[in-house]
């Protein structure tokens, strides 16, 4: 199925982005509907992955010595109620 591979290569893209994709290509004059309701036959749903910003590399030194820090410790070190 072709909205499908569509959808797959890129799971950003939306509907409306796909169905012009297919307009152009002429492979097929479809609606954003119609491709919202194949991709959800198929069993893919339209939502978008929220882009998260990446760690810098100073809060990733800083992760990483915090985990060789606390890594030996045990909750009995620690005190009663210590999260971690």
């Amino acid at each position: 199925m072709v909205i499908r591979r569509k959808s797959v290569v890129d799971v950003r893209k939306i509907a409306c982005v796909i169905g012009q994709k297919l307009r152009d290509e002429n492979l097929a004059d479809v609606s954003r509907i119609t491709v919202s309701k194949r991709l959800r036959d198929v069993g893919v749903f339209e939502r978008v992955g929220v882009k998260k910003p990446l760690i810098s590399t100073k809060n990733q030194r800083a992760r990483l010595q915090f985990a060789k820090n606390y890594q030996a410790l045990d909750c009995a070190r620690l005190g009663k109620g210590a999260v971690l």
